[in-house]
């Protein structure tokens, strides 16, 4: 009897050392986030948020702040007051972090607004980031921000035939920022 049981123990050990090494590799690739939100209604032919969750869009993001349930997903939910939870918030352990946009196809892009933190939580507004409008997987034009003080930043980019915008956070050491947390990123275009 005792001998039956044996090899499902050796089994049962030698599986779950497989699926623990397995767990750390895949935590040590650093996967990508990205989040595919189905189409709820067209985009309008008016200039409007091309980044608008019902619209279709991808996000996705370098890492995320799991334990505390902070989505990438968040920062196109398009609130204008969300909870404390409902924004991204990158992993502690993201040195570079960044976070990018996608939508069905190009089109023109006037501007970027980012909503951080500090807006609703007094901390956390990012200084230096670069925003990237992106065409065909590349970025097609790169805007470098440093010494943001704005808790709702806007950026006039002008950018055409972008599928996407990215933005690249600034974070460690003399940056005033541990991690990114973002309330919202607008692509406002047609």
């Amino acid at each position: 009897m005792f001998g039956a049981v044996r090899p499902l123990v050796l089994v049962a050990i030698g599986t779950s050392l497989l699926l623990g090494a397995a767990a750390i590799a895949f935590a040590r690739e650093r996967p990508v986030s990205e989040t595919q939100f189905p189409v709820l209604e067209p985009h309008p032919a008016t200039e409007h948020d091309l980044a608008l969750f019902r619209y279709g869009s991808r996000v996705r993001a370098s890492s995320a702040f799991w334990p505390s349930l902070h989505h990438p997903g968040f920062v196109v939910d398009g609130y204008a007051t969300p909870s404390g939870t409902e924004k991204w918030a990158s992993a502690p352990e993201d040195a570079s972090p960044w976070v990018e946009v996608l939508w069905d196809k190009p089109r023109h892009v006037s501007r970027v607004v980012l909503t951080f933190s500090g807006r609703l939580e007094g901390g956390g507004t990012m200084r230096d980031y670069t925003l990237i409008c992106l065409s065909q997987g590349q970025g097609a034009s790169q805007f470098v921000v440093h010494d943001n003080r704005e808790d709702i930043a806007r950026h006039e980019v002008g950018c055409d035939n972008a599928e996407g915008v990215r933005v690249e956070f600034r974070v460690g050491s003399g940056t005033g920022n541990d991690l990114v947390r973002l309330y919202e990123l607008e692509a406002i275009g047609q």
